[in-house]
């Protein structure tokens, strides 16, 4: 593990257990001391990004409910060999439809969901493919994430629709700007 990797990790947890404090605490002393620990994390992330600690800190405080890893889930919809893709708006990126799991809904309706909204398609989900561990697979998140991935079958008419295009703009949504077929 790289010490990135490591500076990473044990900031999250500082994060998690100050943020448990900060939430739960009634002693004013004990408040002061989590505080502080949510500093000194922020701090050792501005010594390897290029943010300050104050920028960090505000982003910390605004999350202070961060207290287990987040939880996302993701669709891979299959047609003639191709895989759906959506093209993200934050970044620019090709990827499968999928983001976080609100709270109160299953990880296979979170994924279904988030097929509706990124790609415009409903389906089912069929198989679960993949459960990721974004500390295993050095996926550089600010917080710990699990990320499940299920197979799903997408009902035939809305498939057909977008197959024909090599390119298209069916679902797009501020998350994402267009789908295609890989």
């Amino acid at each position: 593990m790289s010490i990135e990797e490591t500076v990473y990790e044990i900031t999250d947890e500082l994060r998690g257990i100050a943020s448990s404090g900060l939430t739960f605490t009634k002693d004013p002393y004990d408040r002061e001391r989590y505080e502080r620990a949510l500093a000194l994390s922020a701090r050792l992330v501005s010594e390897i990004e290029d943010r300050s600690p104050e920028e960090l800190l505000s982003h910390f405080q605004d999350n202070l409910l961060h207290l287990s890893p987040l939880v996302g889930a993701s669709t891979v919809v299959q047609s003639n060999g191709q895989i759906l893709l959506i093209q993200r708006t934050d970044n620019g990126l090709w990827a499968i439809p999928g983001g976080l799991v609100e709270i109160g809904e299953a990880l296979a309706e979170a994924a279904l969901r988030e097929l509706i909204e990124e790609a415009g398609i409903p389906g089912n989900a069929v198989d679960l493919l993949a459960v990721f561990d974004s500390r295993l697979w050095k996926t550089y998140t600010k917080s710990h994430l699990f990320h499940f991935v299920f197979l799903v079958q997408a009902e035939m008419e809305n498939l057909y629709k977008i197959s024909s295009f090599p390119f298209c703009i069916l679902g797009a949504s501020r998350e994402s700007s267009s789908s295609t077929w890989k």
